[in-house]
């Protein structure tokens, strides 16, 4: 890495949490590598008729988004909640924050599949 993106990593880490997530992307960003967005997930998420899709995280585990209206957007994060099985509509049990910078794709998944 060079030197420069290395100090304003460092001058980063002190500050706040929003600036330290614009050093990182920019980071990631000159090393050639396409960061998700917050418009590439909502294109996802208004689809009509709405089709479930998989995310892809940089850590090799995928999570399944079934019900649009259990993920939240934020600028640099993802709020996915898990739904209940036996709820008759869908009310998240559980959930997982996700950094928009660890989702490596996002892909359409056939509804006949169950995960």
């Amino acid at each position: 890495m060079p030197q420069a993106a290395t100090d304003r990593l460092t001058v980063g880490i002190g500050s706040d949490k929003m600036q330290r997530g614009l050093i990182v992307e920019q980071i990631i960003l000159a090393m050639g590598v396409r960061v998700m967005r917050p418009e590439d997930i909502r294109q996802f998420l208004r689809q009509e008729p709405f089709r479930p899709f998989r995310l892809t995280l940089t850590d090799g585990r995928t999570y399944d988004i079934r019900h649009p209206e259990l993920v939240a957007i934020g600028r640099s994060s993802l709020f996915i909640g898990f739904p209940r099985q036996d709820a008759p509509e869908p009310v998240y049990d559980d959930y997982l924050i996700v950094s928009l910078l660890h989702i490596m794709q996002a892909q359409p998944v056939d509804t006949a599949e169950s995960f």
